[in-house]
């Protein structure tokens, strides 16, 4: 009797059934989902402009920025100041819709960015330099004061805030020391004035302006 098994016709016939066998699983896995997802097309690449594309404001002021995106249907836009979503405190605020109020004190270089990125590629992206200024006066009373190391003088500031919002807060110094020290004389808050307190010396003392 002739051995099936090494029939060569009967392998080839037995491995071609195999083959069709495993195409069908593929095919059958392909169509249920199993065999991946095809990868998501990269976003567009969008333009994205500012307008204005620069601005200067004082203190507390407000301006209003348009942003346009070109190359996709989304033109929708997320605002930030310095980086930061929405801004701060320190830096000024800006809303969704683009309204930039500006901080009530100047930041370190007083000025800030404010971007427009876009929603449908946060890749792309514009920014605009935002300038700060103020236009404060201070005035201090008296101007001048000799006083005895027995005795206080009180100081009293007047703050004119100018255009905008600004803070009108002030810090006081001695020598430029906040607050003085026991070396120079302290100053301290009383009321709505500052009780300025010489050193246990009889030395004429000039107080510094303050300094916001």
């Amino acid at each position: 009797m002739r051995d099936l098994d090494a029939d060569p016709n009967r392998q080839i016939f037995i491995g071609g059934i195999l083959v069709l066998l495993l195409a069908l699983v593929v095919i059958a896995l392909i169509g249920c989902g199993f065999a991946g997802t095809p990868p998501k097309p990269p976003p567009p690449t969008v333009v994205v402009t500012i307008q204005p594309a620069t601005a200067s404001l004082f203190l507390g002021q407000t301006q209003t920025f348009q942003a346009t995106v070109t190359g996709d249907a989304n033109t929708n836009v997320a605002w930030e100041v310095n980086g930061v979503a929405g801004g701060g405190a320190a830096t000024g605020t800006i809303s969704a819709a683009g309204l930039f109020t500006a901080p009530p004190v100047l930041p370190p270089g007083s000025s800030v960015t404010v971007t427009a990125v876009a929603q449908v590629n946060p890749k792309d992206s514009a920014t605009v330099t935002v300038t700060l200024q103020d236009n404060i006066a201070i005035s201090l009373l008296p101007t001048s004061a000799i006083v005895s190391n027995s005795a206080a003088q009180l100081f009293a500031a007047t703050v004119a805030p100018g255009t905008g919002s600004p803070s009108t807060a002030v810090t006081w110094s001695v020598n430029g020391i906040a607050g003085g020290s026991s070396t120079v004389g302290t100053i301290a808050p009383k009321a709505q004035r500052q009780l300025f307190t010489p050193r246990p010396q009889r030395r004429p003392l000039r107080p510094q302006s303050p300094s916001q």
